[in-house]
């Protein structure tokens, strides 16, 4: 990992809503680093400098921050960017349509990489495009580190580290939350939607779409997100991690019946929506680039994902939980995830590729996660 460079993290799309919150909880996070801690230097990035101007003024230490400015269109301001740092997170999305440049310009310029793309099909492109130039280059490319994928993904090696070593394990996720979405994130959503089927949803052998889940008293509906796909690939990894074979699923939880049937029919209109230019144009229309949820409403959000293992003659139940899911504690998780990539990566688990948050920042992710209110627990 090259050091010499101005910056320890770039944060790219700064001016956005998720972008703007995550330099506030960067800013604010840095500012409180351990005098005995080597001081991170970092930068915010994005096309319009007024815009960044305005964001950094509001920050903790604003004098400190660095103003980048660089273009997903413009490939040679990309490069430019990736150069002067160690680490660069960017929530510029869709990533379908503006994550690939920033990759490509990061492992020639050998700079690690986070994003918080949810779009399965675009995450596969990557993985398959790029893992063996990253690992080339021993950089690593870790998309997924918000919401989409990180309590699914860490939770998921939280509760393998409960069973027994060296046997099959079976592990069933259930989600349950409350949020809301912003423009930026309606809008990858949508893209995903648009370019491909059901993402990573996966029902499980036998079960039907919508099943009862006694254990845990709720209903549970298949979640099509990216998230099973990333809980694999961690396994493909970092094996030793996770017995000798994995079997991953994951559900969305309702405490009744009628709100999951409710949430099936909101899913099947959204989807069938953005399959179709008027229906993605009126969903836009009501989530437009750049609003999002207010303090009052992200004060009121939370989430649980509740961890079923099975392994070795056992079987454990976990949970991993925290705030409002999609900003607040998104803005923790990304920014932990680049934090951890600056002051620690010559002890973390993989030295470069395309990789997952569990399998590029290993365990003592789960520690950095604690420490700042995220909660990994074992119930029984």
């Amino acid at each position: 990992m090259v050091s010499d460079r101005p910056y320890d993290i770039v944060l790219y799309g700064a001016t956005g809503f998720t972008g703007g919150l995550i330099a506030q909880y960067s800013s604010a996070r840095l500012a409180r680093a351990d005098s005995s801690d080597r001081a991170l230097h970092w930068a915010i990035a994005g096309r319009n400098r007024a815009k960044l101007e305005g964001v950094r003024a509001k920050l903790d230490g604003a004098g400190d921050v660095g103003l980048i400015e660089a273009d997903t269109d413009d490939p040679a301001s990309l490069r430019a960017m990736a150069s002067q740092a160690r680490v660069v997170m960017t929530t510029v999305g869709p990533y379908a349509l503006h994550g690939e440049p920033l990759i490509e310009a990061c492992i020639e310029a050998g700079t690690d990489y986070v994003d918080l793309t949810g779009e399965p099909t675009w995450w596969r492109a990557m993985v398959d495009r790029y893992h063996e130039r990253a690992v080339a280059r021993e950089v690593l490319i870790i998309p997924g580190c918000g919401f989409d994928c990180i309590p699914a993904d860490m939770g998921a090696l939280f509760t393998a580290m409960q069973l027994p070593a060296g046997q099959p394990m079976t592990i069933d996720a259930y989600m349950r939350g409350r949020g809301s979405a912003s423009g930026g994130t309606t809008a990858s959503a949508l893209e995903a939607m648009r370019g491909s089927g059901r993402g990573g949803s996966d029902r499980g052998s036998g079960q039907g779409l919508l099943t009862r889940v006694d254990a845990l008293d709720m209903w549970a509906l298949p979640s099509p997100v990216l998230d099973p796909l990333v809980v694999r690939r961690s396994a493909e990894l970092q094996p030793q991690r996770y017995g000798s074979e994995l079997r991953y699923h994951q559900y969305f939880g309702f405490r009744r019946r009628a709100e999951a049937l409710g949430a099936l029919a909101f899913f099947g209109v959204f989807y069938g929506a953005a399959k179709l230019a008027i229906g993605r144009k009126l969903i836009t229309k009501l989530r437009p680039s750049g609003s999002g949820p207010d303090q009052e409403t992200r004060d009121k959000g939370w989430f649980r994902f509740d961890f079923i293992g099975r392994g070795g003659g056992r079987e454990v139940r976990a949970h991993v939980s925290g705030g409002d899911p999609g900003y607040t504690e998104t803005s923790k998780m990304m920014s932990e995830a680049a934090i951890m990539l600056a002051e620690a990566r010559d002890e973390l688990p993989l030295r470069g590729g395309v990789a997952t948050p569990a399998a590029g920042l290993g365990p003592a992710f789960i520690d950095r996660l604690q420490a700042v209110g995220i909660e990994f627990a074992v119930d029984s």
